[in-house]
């Protein structure tokens, strides 16, 4: 089993389209204003690369929430990445 890491993931691909193709797929979906929208771009992709990036902490991060939980504070981290990427920040951090 490859052991998880926290990597942020990012893939590249691209597709291309001549003006009037373009103009013909904006006019069909509404100009790309709405998200769903914007899955008709997505559609028919060649991949190009992808990329594994390493948020490092800042220096003393570790130490300062040794520090707030020797002072009984209770801590606890919110993060709108992905579950496996924020447990191996929080262990970084020194919050589990």
């Amino acid at each position: 089993m490859a052991k998880k890491n926290g990597l942020r993931t990012i893939a590249f691909g691209y597709r291309d389209y001549d003006i009037d193709t373009w103009n013909t797929i904006a006019s069909e979906h509404n100009n790309f204003l709405r998200e769903t929208d914007r899955h008709s771009l997505e559609e028919d992709l060649v991949f190009l690369a992808a990329f594994g990036l390493n948020d490092d902490l800042r220096d003393g991060v570790p130490e300062v929430i040794g520090k707030l939980y020797r002072g009984n504070v209770n801590v606890r981290m919110i993060s709108g990445d992905n579950l496996e990427t924020a447990i191996e920040v929080a262990k970084k951090a020194g919050i589990l």
